[in-house]
């Protein structure tokens, strides 16, 4: 008896989902192939200045001598076929993954898609459901078109909203059948990351409450407006939220 038949028979839920989880920013690579654009997290530097851009303290800057990580990971780009079938062989049932925004939409403002980017994660989709796993997947897992970041300074400009709506509108429907599970954002609850969560850099540390309100609000704007999409797009969509949180227990 398997590890999961006998957790199963412990009691857990009829259909419970056991799987594991990566995001583009963090495995996919591939960052100049295939017709995407340059994300926001492709300036997220190694080193020790890595945290002040993280937390929107320093401008970031494109370094030709920098190591930025994003932008390799772990090459799943080129590597998913080999991937998804050792997690099928483990017996897991969901991947957890994300899209990368500028993959589908290389500035952002595109009005029609990157075709070689939807096909991309077609593929995968496609792979998983043939294995048996159920991808759920988020649509924005720290990673947004460089050009929207640049041009809008990231989500504190309700102009984000549109864009990240037509994304959605465009992946929804090229993925309805094949995806059932959504979550809108990574952690859209880490305003603390001001850079790595929403795009904003902040000059002035004084101005950090309103325009942590600001991109807050502008980014649970479009989380409701996803929500809103995709089950117009299919009812039987099942969509949610990705939120950071943690257990914190006295030392005495």
């Amino acid at each position: 008896m398997s590890y999961f038949d006998r957790t199963s028979a412990a009691g857990m839920p009829e259909g419970f989902l056991w799987g594991g989880a990566l995001a583009a920013n963090q495995a996919e690579g591939g960052w100049n192939e295939g017709g995407r654009g340059m994300s926001h997290s492709d300036l997220i530097p190694q080193g020790s200045d890595r945290w002040d851009v993280m937390f929107g303290r320093q401008k970031p800057v494109d370094d030709p001598d920098r190591l930025y990580p994003c932008r390799w990971g772990n090459d799943f780009f080129h590597h998913w076929h080999e991937d998804v079938e050792l997690f099928a062989e483990m017996g897991f049932k969901c991947l957890r993954l994300s899209i990368c925004w500028s993959r589908i939409f290389p500035t952002g403002m595109e009005a029609e898609p990157n075709g070689e980017g939807l096909e991309f994660y077609r593929q995968v989709f496609e792979a998983l459901r043939e294995h048996g796993i159920e991808p759920l997947v988020t649509l924005s897992h720290y990673d947004y078109p460089l050009a929207l970041v640049e041009r809008y300074g990231g989500w504190q400009s309700r102009e984000m909203i549109e864009r990240y709506a037509h994304y959605v509108e465009t992946v929804g429907r090229a993925y309805q059948g094949l995806v059932r599970y959504w979550l809108t954002f990574n952690e859209i609850n880490s305003v603390a990351l001001s850079y790595l969560n929403a795009g904003v850099t902040l000059e002035d540390e004084r101005d950090r409450a309103a325009v942590t309100a600001a991109f807050s609000h502008h980014m649970f704007m479009a989380s409701a407006r996803a929500v809103e999409i995709l089950h117009k797009i299919d009812p039987a969509n099942k969509v949610g939220c990705m939120v950071a949180a943690g257990a914190t227990y006295p030392y005495r």
